[in-house]
């Protein structure tokens, strides 16, 4: 098979699964390119709903509501032929077929070299390739996702230390790996690093909303200056108001100031954007669990799930969710998910051993407990899990211990300290409120 496949104004290569647009390369959610690739390849024969699902999804169970929304957003996002016509088209109960006519082709030598010798590097404001394949790995929000997207954008900006986009991105990726719920290393290795690669991104290009988007986050997740933080995405939503990033991290700002109703319509108007953005799907599931809905934050996470199946930040809060609803059975069941799913990433531990306590399972909860402090020589483990624990332990002054330790390495997990439900027991001691002060919400 050739690399790329042609129809209409539009080119998708095998290769680097992406669709361009003439020169543009068209921003799309891996699962959308895969099932536009499965169709395309099929194209004038009927493609069976469970053959797309297969192909997208192997080895995955999820709902044909998944497989029709990546459809409704490639139309969308294709428009129509010179005719009039989508490109997809609906075959009732049976699937869907690919209507207009296809060319097989060579790929465009991204990596070709002009006859100087000298490597070709993207227009100025254009992402290299390496960024767009590293964005589409920092999207999918897990740890092996960031760490390949870590290597992309190192690898752009290699070839070409001017590549903004690139600089921005591996803001971003630092940034996630420092953070909360991924744990990838401590916020004192991230998130510097993470200010030096957005601070260039500016300089490259002062008006780069991505940029603009990266120095919030560290504002806000390590400085935990929230007005800092506030002016940073408003720069980069008047630089391009459908930076999607910047709308759910005005979603997590909102969150930090205990307002969940707006931190859920940031969220969603970053979704309005892109209804496959995960980001913006996870982060209204969390939107709804801080404000004590339960039942929607159940209904959000599952949703996120079918966008991203195993997610471990879905599962997370899905597992959180159950657990606050008092369905501490089915809990139980979703974290040993979460495990499995991400290897036995501390979250999923410090999960089973909190469930545990709920279930009154002592001892599993001490061995749970045991395990983490048994990861802490081989990996990082952050303070606030065993603050987690031994506060469901009732266990508050090892708690509130844990709690000055992440207060030292400045966890992105303390600016939701007035939201977290899992905490409740620690606001009747003077010791919380000190702490709430100090972080500064």
């Amino acid at each position: 098979m050739q690399d790329e496949i042609a129809f209409g104004p539009f080119r998708i290569s095998r290769s680097e699964r992406l669709l361009r647009k003439g020169e543009e390369v068209v921003p799309l959610p891996p699962k959308a390119v895969e099932t536009l690739l499965a169709l395309a390849e099929a194209a004038g024969r009927v493609v069976a709903k469970q053959e797309l699902m297969n192909r997208v999804w192997p080895d995955t169970f999820v709902e044909e509501g998944g497989l029709a929304r990546n459809v409704s957003l490639l139309r969308k996002t294709m428009g129509t032929d010179s005719a009039g016509r989508h490109f997809i088209e609906t075959i009732s109960r049976r699937g869907y077929r690919f209507a207009a006519p296809v060319t097989e082709g060579a790929a465009m030598n991204t990596g070709a070299r002009p006859v100087d010798g000298s490597p070709e590097r993207p227009a100025a404001g254009e992402a290299s390739p390496e960024s767009l394949r590293g964005r589409r790995f920092w999207s999918q929000r897990t740890n092996a996702g960031l760490e390949e997207a870590l290597a992309c954008f190192r690898s752009a900006i290699e070839h070409n230390p001017e590549d903004a986009a690139a600089h921005a991105g591996l803001a971003e990726t630092y940034a996630l790996l420092g953070s909360i719920g991924y744990d990838g290393m401590p916020p004192h290795a991230a998130m510097p690093n993470a200010r030096q690669a957005a601070l260039e991104a500016l300089r490259l290009q002062p008006e780069l909303a991505e940029g603009h988007s990266a120095l919030g986050i560290v504002k806000l997740l390590y400085d935990w200056d929230f007005a800092g933080a506030e002016v940073s995405l408003d720069s980069a939503l008047l630089s391009n108001p459908a930076c999607i990033g910047a709308h759910q991290w005005r979603g997590e700002l909102e969150l930090a100031r205990a307002r969940p109703e707006q931190a859920g319509e940031a969220f969603e108007a970053g979704a309005a954007l892109d209804p496959f953005s995960v980001p913006c799907q996870l982060g209204l599931g969390w939107s709804y669990y801080f404000s004590r809905r339960y039942e929607h934050a159940i209904r959000q996470f599952q949703l996120t799930l079918e966008l991203a199946p195993g997610l471990p930040m879905a599962l997370y809060g899905l597992g959180l969710s159950f657990h606050h609803q008092g369905n501490f059975g089915q809990a139980l069941e979703v974290v040993r998910e979460a495990e499995a799913s991400s290897g036995g990433e501390p979250a999923s531990v410090m999960l089973l051993a909190a469930t545990a306590v709920l279930l009154g399972h002592a001892e599993a909860s001490s061995e749970q407990l045991r395990r983490l402090h048994e990861m802490l020589p081989r990996r990082y483990v952050p303070p606030v899990y065993f603050a987690f624990v031994h506060a469901m332990r009732n266990e508050l002054d090892d708690a509130f211990d844990w709690l000055e330790r992440a207060f030292d390495e400045r966890s992105s997990y303390l600016i939701f300290l007035r939201l977290q439900p899992a905490l409740h027991n620690l606001r009747s001691d003077p010791r919380y409120f000190t702490l709430v002060r100090r972080v500064g919400v």
